[in-house]
């Protein structure tokens, strides 16, 4: 094991208070089909159980109720005040076999490696697979995940939801993070839009989608991120082909997406320029913009 569950446990709850301000920002695959090329597993299923099974966010809120007053980060977590609180919260938490080793330990050190033991750094997610959309051989498979839930950009799992999910084998094991694609199926609409059209909307459908962004500097930062910076919400984007025309508004995010597109020559019209683009088949091409917040739309 790569560190102790119980230092590494400590060091995320110091921050835990200011880590729901901060936003996972995910460097690298931008779009859902380049994360879903990636990817050696997606599908949906649903969460059947997890392991172990509770939110670090929770648990520092209840710390913070057994030691009123203070930051967790002034806490001497292995002092002689603490461990019986600790013992007591974590044998509350677990159940079985597991709660009798917490309820067996005599000190800070024996609680720690038990913890250890028992709970490791990342969270094992149990799902049965109700699509099965790339790596999964059918529905009703059991498949497990791993997810480090020590972590900003980890998913925070719930018994009984069903997720979309993207996965990566590593060292023998799938892993998926937020920066994944993975989420809750209430809130994977534009993942399960690129679903749908992979499994039925033919040979070369790809995906158009980008940016649009108030901040001329836009422009000059790789477009790296799943953010821009001045996002302008509710532009008219225009695409055009000798086979259509359609029409988009960019969200909140500033983001704009055109999916079902079949390979070939397009144009983009914005209010501030007009660009050319080739998509190739079943590729998913992106494109950023920068639209003075003067500019009105067309």
């Amino acid at each position: 094991m790569r560190r102790l569950f119980f230092a590494a446990f400590l060091g995320f709850l110091a921050t835990a208070e200011v880590r729901p301000v901060l936003a996972c920002k995910c460097v690298g695959f931008n779009s859902v089909c380049e994360r879903f090329a990636s990817a050696d597993v997606v599908f949906i299923g649903k969460v059947e159980s997890m392991h172990p099974d509770f939110d670090p966010y929770a648990l520092a809120q209840r710390l913070q109720e057994l030691f009123p007053g203070r930051d967790l980060d002034d806490i001497d977590f292995r002092s002689p005040e603490a461990f019986p609180k600790l013992k007591a919260l974590y044998s509350e938490l677990l159940a079985g076999e597991e709660r009798a080793e917490v309820l067996r330990t005599a000190s800070v050190e024996q609680l720690e490696a038990t913890l250890d033991k028992i709970l490791g750094e990342e969270q094992r997610v149990t799902f049965s697979v109700e699509e099965a959309d790339k790596g999964v051989e059918n529905r009703l498979q059991i498949v497990d995940v791993w997810n480090s839930y020590l972590s900003d950009c980890a998913v925070q799992f719930r018994k009984g939801e069903t997720y979309v999910v993207y996965a990566w084998n590593e060292e023998g094991r799938l892993r998926t993070g937020a920066c994944s694609c993975t989420r809750r199926l209430s809130e994977a609409g534009n993942e399960l839009v690129y679903l749908h059209f992979l499994q039925n909307g033919g040979p070369d459908i790809g995906r158009m989608w980008g940016f649009v962004s108030g901040d001329e500097l836009a422009r000059e930062v790789p477009h790296v991120f799943d953010y821009v910076l001045l996002p302008m919400a509710d532009v008219n984007v225009q695409l055009r082909s000798s086979q259509r025309a359609l029409q988009a508004w960019t969200d909140q995010k500033g983001q704009y997406v055109f999916d079902g597109l079949p390979a070939g020559d397009y144009e983009i019209d914005l209010p501030s320029e007009t660009r050319k683009i080739h998509l190739e088949s079943r590729a998913c091409k992106s494109e950023w913009f920068y639209v003075p917040k003067d500019k009105p739309n067309k």
